[in-house]
């Protein structure tokens, strides 16, 4: 006596591909950066450059300083 198994066919589903987290996940890290290190780094060139009084030359000497220093 032999048993015969018959496997019934299953239709395909159709699933979307997950999506990549990658981007969420550097969201937090992006902001902190902007937070804590951008803001205030503009924040210091901004106030040494409204503290300035001179002649525009002197004002590109020193903006050249301060970048390059």
């Amino acid at each position: 006596m032999t048993i015969t198994v018959a496997a019934t066919p299953r239709p395909a589903l159709a699933v979307a591909a997950p999506r990549d987290p990658t981007l969420l996940l550097m969201l937090p890290a992006l902001a902190m950066l902007i937070c804590v290190f951008l803001v205030p780094l503009a924040l210091f060139f901004v106030r040494s450059f409204t503290e300035f009084d001179g002649t525009t030359a002197e004002f590109i000497e020193q903006g050249r300083d301060l970048l390059f220093s």
